[in-house]
């Protein structure tokens, strides 16, 4: 279904869009409700569509989902739409923990090592506060990880005293 959608439209401003209206999962449990009539639904999709601005084609891919009872689906579609676009797009969106607000200095250092491991990649860091790692930070990039937490330290120099 996904690849329906991007060869539907592919402007991540279309994904967006979608992304924010489908996060509501009262909308999600709404329109795929059994008790309400597919003439309800599709006047809440025809709603939608009018106050968000969401084009016709998104709006019919969205009543067809309701329609063949996957709008519960649209979350993963979602997710499934944009990791094609940054394959297409040459995005990379590493995730990326620290204790605290970072610094400019540091988000060039995490940079750095993200764009040479990813050097034709645009980068988009997904960036969390978790302060339980005690300094430093962890880059998660697909099946990789940099682990330069002083927790990941920690937890390194344990393993290494009980092997002894």
């Amino acid at each position: 279904m996904a690849k329906a959608l991007y060869d539907l439209t592919d402007q991540i401003s279309d994904w967006k869009l979608l992304d924010e209206i489908f996060s509501s999962k009262e909308l999600i449990d709404v329109l795929s409700s059994p008790t309400i009539s597919m003439d309800k639904k599709w006047n809440i999709c025809d709603n939608l569509a009018d106050k968000t601005g969401m084009n016709k084609l998104c709006n019919n891919f969205v009543k067809m989902m309701c329609k063949i009872g996957e709008i519960d689906e649209m979350q993963d579609i979602l997710l499934a739409y944009r990791d094609r676009w940054d394959r297409e797009h040459h995005v990379i969106r590493p995730d990326v923990i620290v204790d605290s607000e970072p610094d400019q200095k540091l988000l060039d250092e995490i940079e750095k090592i993200i764009k040479e491991q990813y050097p034709e990649k645009e980068i988009q860091m997904n960036l969390t506060v978790d302060p339980e790692i005690m300094g430093g930070y962890i880059i998660r990039v697909n099946n990789q990880e940099w682990d330069r937490s002083y927790d990941g330290y920690l937890k390194q120099l344990e393993n290494k005293l009980s092997r002894r």
